[in-house]
């Protein structure tokens, strides 16, 4: 609610810490030069990568230069074809009846319902059957596997969060403690989930047109 209110008040400013220090921004014209005109000068840097690291490896998302450049070239590459486009879409609008389904059967029961959660769950649920071809069911709560890693990507998002202001983490996660030792089992349980469907789509390889992730596995 503070950055919210300072960058109402602001548009763009920075933030020290002692550790470093942040510029944040909503002005559309610096959002536009940072992540598109001038990308190149705006890397994650080591700090970022370290923090995201046990969360995000060597993503798209976690690396700068060459091994940036090849990711984004393979995935802009199948974001390009019509294809992906279209099943894309078809698995937005899939996901959006689904959620649509949900509220309209708390509205008429006249229950409430944690709009914010089920927007982080359909938006999960999306990406996740994009990506890997195989549903999550996140917003159906389908599956205690698929409930779990849900939940452990949340905690590890938020766990990751802290270490940008937490000056020991590093200690705190050689020593195994804290908020280091809940982050540690929550990336255990997303990579078991993970690894599991990519080994399952490994053997399913070439067989379905529209999973993603097979152009990162060859």
């Amino acid at each position: 609610e503070y950055q919210t209110e300072l960058s109402q008040r602001y548009r763009t400013f920075r933030m020290l810490t002692p550790t470093c220090n942040y510029v944040y921004t909503v002005e559309p014209a610096n959002v536009e030069y940072i992540l598109r005109t001038n990308f190149a000068n705006y890397g994650k840097g080591t700090m970022t990568h370290d923090v995201l690291e046990d969360l995000l490896g060597d993503g798209i998302f976690n690396v700068d230069g060459a091994m940036w450049r090849h990711q984004r070239k393979v995935a802009s590459f199948e974001f390009s074809t019509r294809v992906l486009r279209e099943y894309s879409s078809g698995v937005f609008r899939d996901t959006a009846a689904e959620l649509a389904g949900i509220v309209a059967a708390a509205a008429a029961a006249g229950e409430r319902v944690d709009m914010h959660d089920l927007f982080m769950r359909s938006t999960l649920d999306s990406i996740f059957t994009i990506g890997f071809g195989a549903s999550l069911g996140g917003l159906s709560q389908s599956s205690q596997e698929s409930a779990a890693f849900a939940r452990a990507f949340d905690d590890a998002n938020e766990q990751v969060l802290y270490r940008f202001f937490d000056p020991l983490w590093k200690a705190k996660r050689l020593l195994n403690v804290s908020s280091e030792a809940a982050m540690k089992r929550s990336v255990r349980t997303i990579n078991e989930f993970v690894y599991a469907v990519i080994d399952k789509k490994i053997e399913q390889m070439g067989r379905d047109e529209h999973e993603f992730v097979s152009f990162f596995l060859l």
